[in-house]
């Protein structure tokens, strides 16, 4: 398809797109931009504006590959092996869910209450780690407790931590059954699982097909179950004036925000992301 043929950069940009904007639509766009970048490793505006792209067989096996993948609608994070999330590169696979920019947010909410703190972190439901490390690496303390359901989930998100430069205490526990046996901490970030089963008919293929289910899905007829465990176990192990925050589902910002006020928490806040929808609630204990 592409094997030593030559291009200019805007030709190849206006190719790859062509061929993937049957599928993703209008997503075509910021993904072929996306995943040239990242297969000939150059910046945007070098590649479109360059005069002439020659793209040998190494590169074009690895661009058509990438292609037949993407025709699937399978995730480019996990094609590629890595996401980006606060400009890092963070290993992700079909264990772990992939970092979206809505949880970027949500660390940069923390990371400017608690500057130069030096807080203990716990991040429930760590998947890729990439909260817990982003806020250790942030808040340069460098260190982290990490808690997750899934084995594989946790060895991703160790092999971050140690990319980093990253202490990471990894804890393997069902955070619905199981006892949580650290305390003191200051901060308790987490994202759970929060969509509806009946939701899933508003999702996409990308998302349904190939994220874990298990981190996306909670029971139709109990969608804060994760929220209710978890302002329950901080009671024992968030220390007095800590803070517990939570990423969540629009549908139920006021009574994630109602639950931690009738658990006693102080300065309650719910929170939009930069789509306006109810996104994080927040609070001091």
């Amino acid at each position: 398809m592409f094997e030593d043929r030559t291009f200019t950069g805007r030709e190849i940009y206006k190719e790859v797109s062509g061929i993937l904007e049957p599928i993703w639509e209008q997503e075509a766009y910021a993904l072929s931009k996306f995943i040239l970048t990242e297969v000939f490793d150059q910046k945007w505006m070098d590649l479109i504006s360059a005069p002439f792209v020659e793209i040998d067989k190494n590169l074009a096996v690895q661009l058509e590959k990438i292609i037949e993948r993407l025709l699937l609608m399978e995730p480019v994070q996990y094609i590629l092996g890595y996401s980006y999330f606060l400009e890092r590169k963070f290993k992700v696979s079909p264990e772990v869910l992939i970092p979206r920019p809505e949880t970027e947010e949500l660390v940069y909410t923390i990371i400017k209450i608690f500057k130069h703190q030096g807080p203990r972190i716990l991040d429930i439901g760590t998947g890729s780690g990439c909260i817990g490390i982003s806020l250790a690496l942030e808040l340069k303390v460098n260190s982290f407790t990490g808690v997750d359901k899934s084995s594989a989930a946790l060895k991703v998100a160790e092999e971050n931590a140690r990319r980093f430069g990253v202490t990471m205490n990894s804890i393997r526990l069902d955070i619905l059954k199981d006892k949580i046996r650290y305390s003191g901490f200051n901060i308790i970030a987490s994202n759970p699982p929060y969509i509806r089963p009946s939701e899933r008919r508003l999702m996409k293929k990308n998302v349904i097909d190939y994220e874990p289910s298990e981190a996306l899905f909670v029971p139709e007829e109990d969608p804060l179950i994760f929220y209710n465990k978890i302002v329950a176990k901080a009671e024992e192990i968030l220390i007095p004036d800590g803070m517990l925050f939570f990423e969540l589902n629009e549908m139920y910002g006021e009574e994630v925000k109602q639950l931690l006020l009738d658990s006693n928490y102080k300065n309650v806040t719910l929170n939009q992301d930069i789509h306006g929808k109810d996104r994080f609630v927040y609070g001091i204990k």
